[in-house]
């Protein structure tokens, strides 16, 4: 049930798109296309999260990496359930999704970042609020208990400044692009987001950023935890090791050419369009913002696999999950093959 919720949320709170992506193809393509193994996603968002994959299927690098890549909606009911029955490759989710399935019984592992965390604490200016501290007993807007944003800002909170989430803030629930317009009216004094829609609450009430995910724990440990990653089963990656070192190369190298592009990918179409900004003022921002962040960073190493596990246990060791699986929800792909 608990896997169920957390990305039901993400599916639910999030239009999914489909189809519009790389869908247009001559009959030689798809004739080249077909005589390769196909991959699946469950699911793709409009975020910057999902440009990488799109960049994929746009500049045809599945099918120079020698696969074939297709998406699917997903089950917004069901959550993760056609992943985690084998019948999609990647699943919508990253280590703390890993964990929490693999508590329910899979194993399943998350070994490759695709986005950085940009969840965030906005106040508006009218609230006072100019530091975590200062949200005790106030008004504070989120999108679900569950959800990847809220998890990491409560790990956050408690670790910074000893605040409990639960008991010392009161929640009010919407969806993540409600949450601004809660906050412009006042009924909230803050709130939990992630980026474009922490930017438009800044820009709406005058606000301010008063804690940031990626920059406290940069600043403390000197890594960011990722916001999204591949997620896979085990038994699919040890069958399928050349195909999976495949579409990791496939996700590396459609990274790299954002980052070298400096993040100005973004105004371009389709992408612009799928990342559907309210005017040209807002992407600039927001490619500033993933330029500062970075919000891709191309790199995970044992290290990294090592520090993100250690994140997971504090959230179990909080309660935040029922636990820590006995399997480790996030390593490097060589670790998974038996070559780390």
């Amino acid at each position: 049930m608990f896997t169920k919720t957390r990305v039901a949320l993400t599916l639910l709170t999030i239009p999914v798109l489909i189809g519009a992506v790389g869908c247009s193809s001559s009959k030689d393509d798809a004739a080249a296309s077909s005589d390769l193994p196909t991959v699946r996603l469950d699911g793709v968002v409009p975020d910057p999260m999902s440009v990488p994959t799109m960049l994929i299927k746009e500049q045809k690098l599945d099918q120079k990496h020698g696969f074939n890549f297709e998406y699917s909606e997903g089950e917004a009911a069901g959550g993760t359930t056609p992943f985690l029955k084998g019948d999609v490759q990647l699943g919508p989710g990253d280590a703390v999704s890993a964990a929490i399935a693999n508590l329910e019984g899979h194993d399943t592992v998350a070994y490759y970042p695709f986005m950085s965390q940009t969840a965030g604490v906005v106040a508006s200016e009218a609230s006072g609020i100019t530091t975590p501290e200062q949200l005790r007993g106030r008004r504070v807007g989120h999108f679900g208990n569950d959800s990847g944003t809220t998890q990491a800002l409560t790990l956050t909170l408690q670790d910074c400044c000893d605040i409990d989430v639960q008991k010392d803030l009161t929640l009010v629930q919407s969806s993540p692009e409600a949450l601004p317009a809660l906050l412009e009216k006042g009924e909230v004094d803050a709130i939990f987001d992630f980026e474009p829609f922490g930017d438009r609450a800044v820009q709406a009430t005058n606000g301010t950023r008063v804690l940031q995910v990626a920059e406290y724990w940069k600043n403390k440990d000197g890594w960011v935890p990722p916001l999204a990653m591949l997620w896979s089963n085990r038994s699919w990656l040890s069958e399928n090791p050349e195909l999976a070192r495949n579409v990791q190369a496939a996700y590396a190298e459609a990274l790299q050419i954002l980052i070298d592009a400096n993040y100005e990918t973004f105004k371009e179409e389709p992408y612009r369009s799928y990342l559907d900004p309210e005017s040209d003022e807002e992407l600039d921002r927001l490619i500033a913002y993933c330029q500062q962040l970075p919000c891709y960073t191309n790199k995970w190493t044992e290290d990294d696999a090592a520090k993100m596990n250690d994140w997971i246990k504090k959230m179990a060791d909080q309660g935040m999950l029922p636990g820590y699986p006995d399997n480790p929800p996030s390593q490097t792909l060589d670790q998974v093959l038996g070559n780390g």
